[in-house]
């Protein structure tokens, strides 16, 4: 499969459009129609990993339209499409096919650098896992495709060698993972297994890990509104609350700040796997108010990368708070505050951060 030209390390973050972004990483003045988030972006980060692609296929217009608003050197990975993870047997080898005809633009323009299949939880080292990782290679053939276990199955004891040789026999990268130490999940193993490394920090909220509304409660309250809620708009207005609970606990889900002290053990980590590969991506995936943004710009300092880009004094503020702490924390609501006040809408934020 594919690789792009060695580079080394590629920091980044996971996605670039988020609301609350704005006034700690987008100047808060900025949220104006004309204002280009990932042109702002690409002055300060040399890859980024897109999420839209995990919801559904891009259009070819968006993905032209990310070419040609990035610089020449600039890098995507891209989320593989949610039905060839979560319902892998399920998906028609044209799912696959259409996916892959939809990032080639990409590739042909030498900006894509991963297609990350993140598979789910449930999708467990046996023999019906196995079986679909063998089918990858020929499924998206000449992508550079890196795999995200989360089940620790996969590196438990003798199974990690195990894995790791199987994942070099069928040319996929292998995506090494920080997140909450919960039973089951990912622990921070560390390796390379092709051309292209990969290293995502999710955060430690082991608090807000697992969701209180899981997916089968969400779908069992949405039936209960439809068949309980008397006119139209209060049935919407049900629902509209409900969607936006949801949508709360799977940002708070990511609502974590890294210290120094908690990045350093990965800088020999990523040294390791960055000997092997040819290029090695390291996505921060906890975004919640632009921590995300805060603890990449703190790993390119880490591994000696210029700065890039002017930064609003919010950022500044929270790259100061995570160098001297010894301990990851969270943003909290300033208790002045209203409930929806956002570092996007409120010009004097500043962030409150409590241990978990």
């Amino acid at each position: 499969m594919s690789a792009p030209a060695s580079r080394g390390q590629r920091i980044g973050t996971a996605g670039w459009s988020y609301a609350d972004w704005y006034g700690t990483f987008y100047p808060a003045a900025a949220k104006t129609r004309g204002f280009d988030e990932l042109e702002f972006y690409c002055q300060h980060f040399d890859t980024v990993e897109l999420n839209s692609s995990y919801y559904r296929i891009p259009s070819p217009f968006l993905i032209e339209s990310w070419i040609r608003r990035t610089p020449d050197d600039f890098i995507f990975s891209v989320k593989a499409f949610s039905a060839l993870t979560h319902h892998f047997e399920a998906a028609a080898t044209q799912t696959f096919c259409e996916f892959a005809e939809a990032v080639a633009p990409l590739q042909e323009a030498g900006k894509l650098g991963a297609v990350l299949m993140q598979f789910p939880p449930r999708f467990e080292r046996d023999e019906t896992g196995l079986a679909c990782l063998r089918l990858l290679p020929d499924l998206l053939a000449e992508l550079p495709v890196v795999v995200e276990f989360r089940h620790a199955s996969w590196v438990d004891g003798a199974a990690g060698s195990e894995t790791v040789q199987l994942l070099r026999e069928l040319g996929l990268g292998f995506c090494c993972v920080d997140e909450p130490q919960l039973k089951g999940n990912m622990p921070p193993f560390t390796a390379a297994t092709g051309p292209v490394g990969y290293v995502r920090f999710h955060g430690r909220n082991a608090n807000d890990w697992w969701p209180a509304i899981n997916q089968r409660r969400a779908q069992q309250l949405r039936r209960e509104i439809r068949r309980d809620s008397g006119f139209h708009c209060e049935r919407r207005a049900r629902e509209k609350e409900l969607e936006a609970r949801l949508e709360g606990q799977k940002a708070q889900r990511y609502n974590y700040l890294y210290s120094q002290a908690e990045l350093m053990p990965w800088k020999d980590r990523i040294a390791s796997v960055d000997r092997e590969a040819a290029t090695t991506f390291v996505i921060t995936n906890n975004h919640f108010v632009g921590q995300a943004v805060a603890n990449a710009k703190m790993l390119q300092t880490l591994f000696d990368q210029l700065p890039r880009g002017e930064e609003t004094e919010h950022l500044r503020q929270l790259v100061l708070v995570a160098s001297a702490a010894e301990q990851g924390s969270s943003w909290v609501q300033a208790e002045d505050d209203s409930s929806d006040h956002t570092p996007a809408d409120n010009e004097h934020f500043q962030p409150r951060l409590t241990n978990i």
